[in-house]
């Protein structure tokens, strides 16, 4: 099984008072002002499994295919079409 969290990172560093993560953000580009989403997938090992995925390193080999199927074959399909 997989799971899909999508929040607003601004509003969670206001409330927990993590303005930290301003600087950093800026470092990369961030204007000060724009919202800023976090799009974070959870996968349990049953689901690494049936991906081939048994082991942490082969993981990280294969970020691009899971953020890829994550994407387009398992949330796109359930999101609202408006």
């Amino acid at each position: 099984m997989q799971s899909c969290f999508i929040y607003d990172k601004t509003l969670e560093v206001r409330v927990h008072h993590k303005e930290w993560f301003h600087t950093i953000w800026k470092e990369h580009g961030w204007d000060g002002e724009s919202q800023v989403m976090r799009v974070e997938f959870r996968y349990d090992r049953e689901w690494l499994r049936d991906m081939g995925i048994d082991d942490p390193y082969d993981m990280l080999d294969q970020v691009p295919k899971m953020w890829a199927y994550s994407t387009k074959k398992w949330l796109w399909p359930h999101l609202p079409q408006w």
